[in-house]
């Protein structure tokens, strides 16, 4: 009797193992090779956005003569009209982006009073620079205020919530992505994270693994505008959602071997 109970505990325990998630798999940043303390204090991955088509950005002139800044500012003035040709009605267009300037397929702004304006493929500051250079003939030492409208990502797959954010941060961890998304669901593959990216151009992805230390060093570990993070599932996941038909005959084939080891076990020990 004892070895028929002990077979039916083994063969418990063997069934649930190959079922479940395995505990390391739901653990982030645990690199057994790597010491308990590590220190990434030092961050090299860290580059400056730089400006893309379709980018939406705020640009305010400041100086110390009000009414002569303000000519330069979006609403300055009654020539002036916001991005797009006007308002928009309520549930179609964040008001926010309205007081932007968007960014054209060339790399241009269209700047109030001065004209066209090169920013594609700079930095923030380069911005600052050529906007300042800009209108310097009409004003002189101005306070130039330059920052991202709609710097976004989208996160799919093995989160609570998936979906498509905004942020007003110029610097988004992909850490920082995954908190806004709930965190991870029990099934997400934590070695497994692809991120697409546009480069120059072009699409380029790569993979990710939290379960290594050296993901902190990536120099995908801080999000661009419009990158695309996709949580790959666990072959956990990918079983409960495979075919009803063949998940009944995996499952009617283990029980029928189990059925099949409890009876020899039982014949076994009625013999002896």
């Amino acid at each position: 009797m004892n070895k028929i109970i002990l077979a039916i505990g083994w063969m418990a325990v063997v069934l649930s193992l190959s079922s479940c998630v395995r505990h390391r798999q739901l653990v982030n940043f645990r690199d057994p090779d790597a010491p308990e303390i590590s220190d990434y204090s030092s961050a090299t991955n860290i580059q400056p956005l730089r400006v893309q088509p379709d980018d939406i950005l705020y640009i305010t002139i400041n100086s110390l003569n009000d009414e002569v800044s303000r000519p330069f500012n979006i609403g300055g003035d009654g020539n002036t009209r916001l991005p797009g040709g006007g308002g928009a009605g309520p549930g179609q267009v964040n008001p926010l982006l309205l007081q932007g300037y968007a960014v054209d397929s060339s790399g241009y702004i269209q700047f109030p009073n001065v004209g066209r304006i090169e920013v594609g493929g700079l930095t923030l500051e380069g911005v600052r620079e050529n906007v300042a250079r800009a209108i310097e003939p009409f004003l002189n030492n101005a306070a130039v205020n330059v920052k991202f409208l709609n710097f976004r990502y989208t996160i799919l797959g093995e989160v609570i919530s998936p979906g498509t954010y905004s942020t007003a941060n110029e610097r988004v961890s992909l850490l920082e992505a995954i908190g806004t998304a709930g965190d991870f669901t029990p099934y997400a593959d934590r070695d497994r994270i692809v991120i697409i990216r546009e480069e120059n151009g072009r699409r380029v992805a790569t993979t990710l693994n939290l379960q290594d230390t050296e993901f902190f060093t990536s120099p995908y570990y801080y999000l661009r505008q419009n990158d695309v993070i996709y949580v790959e599932p666990t072959q956990a996941k990918i079983a409960t959602v495979a075919d009803p038909v063949s998940r009944a005959i995996s499952y009617g084939s283990a029980f029928l071997s189990f059925v099949t080891f409890v009876v020899t076990i039982i014949a076994t020990t009625s013999g002896n």
